[in-house]
This record gives C-alpha cells, structure tokens and sequence, in this order.
C-alpha cells in the first residue's frame, strides 16, 4: 500500500519570512481557522510553522498578513529542555509557496447599511 505524506494550508502569514544564513531555511508561519468571531468561535487561531529549505525564491517575499498557499509535508521533531521535560513540535517542510493575489494585509470588508443599493 502506498502512504503519503502531504499537507495543504491555505491562510495569512503571521510573521515576515526570514533567513538567518546562506544555509539556514527560510522560515515563517500561516495562520489559520479563526471563523471571525471575538475569541476564536468555534474554530480557533492556529498558527502552523513552515520551513523552506530550497528552490522557492517565492518564500522570501512572504510578509506578515500576505494570503498564502503551502504545500510540503508534515515533520515532526521530539527534544528534551534542560529541565528534563519532553517536547514534540511539528512544522511544514514546503514544497511550493504561493502568495496569493488577493487578502494581502488583512483589511475589514466595508460595510454597507441595510436597504442601501451598494
């Protein structure tokens, strides 16, 4: 049987992508899943860490509040703090960035009063 192992997110980067050497990853986060209401609602903010190791000079250009697209695969990571507790963190190995062309800086939709004509 075959496996796969992939991931789509589809939301607004939470912070400017960043690079700290010329062999580091790129990396930034998306947030996704808050349905608009005070407090999250029903589907609370999640921010998901990506990371960008090659070939997608499109990952730098990303900026906090930018509609993007992810595709990569799920890693998991396990590591023990000096305190001695274990700590398991997941992040998005991408494949492909895509900023897309609408949603750019979050903006409220204007709002029109009820029984107007706009």
């Amino acid at each position: 049987m075959k496996t796969v192992n992939r991931s789509e997110i589809v939301g607004f980067a939470g912070r400017d992508a960043e690079k700290r050497s010329d062999k580091a990853p790129v990396r930034f986060s998306v947030a996704t899943g808050n349905d608009g209401r005070p407090n999250g609602g029903k589907n609370p903010l999640v921010f998901h860490t990506i990371t960008v190791w090659e070939g997608q000079p499109e990952a730098l250009k990303v900026r906090k509040g930018d509609y993007v697209r992810v595709v990569g695969r799920l890693h998991y990571t396990k590591w023990i703090e000096k305190d001695g507790l274990e700590r398991t963190g997941v992040e998005v190995v991408a494949e492909s960035v895509t900023v897309l062309p609408q949603g750019n800086r979050l903006q409220p939709k204007p709002r029109t009063k009820p029984g107007s004509t706009k």
